[in-house]
């Protein structure tokens, strides 16, 4: 199973990032636009783990502080959308997730 870590957007950032793929859409940009419901934000792709309830031990083991995410600069190259966002790094885990799993 392909798995990743991620963190579910505010409304206020979810509302913003469809509001720009509106606009991509209207400069007739086309892509696969993701749907509302599943926008997020991925911090970790773990890519195939056969056991996910490991994966999900782990993260439970672990204690993430609360932190505050913010939308920076946006655009597009042709139909590449980026946005830079910015956050304190060290909120997650990431080398200890990696090295649990491992072992």
């Amino acid at each position: 199973m392909r798995l990743f870590v991620a963190v579910s957007l505010s409304e206020e950032m979810r509302r913003t990032l469809i509001g720009l793929m509106h606009q991509l859409k209207r400069q007739g940009v086309e892509g696969n636009y993701v749907p509302a419901q599943n926008l997020h934000l991925t911090l970790a792709f773990i890519g195939e783990y056969p056991d996910p309830e490991k994966v999900k031990a782990v993260i439970d083991s672990l204690s993430f502080p609360a932190f505050r995410l913010s939308l920076g600069d946006t655009g597009n190259f042709g139909d590449v959308f980026w946005g830079n966002s910015s956050f304190r790094r060290s909120i997650f885990k990431r080398d200890i997730l990696f090295r649990t799993l491992r072992s």
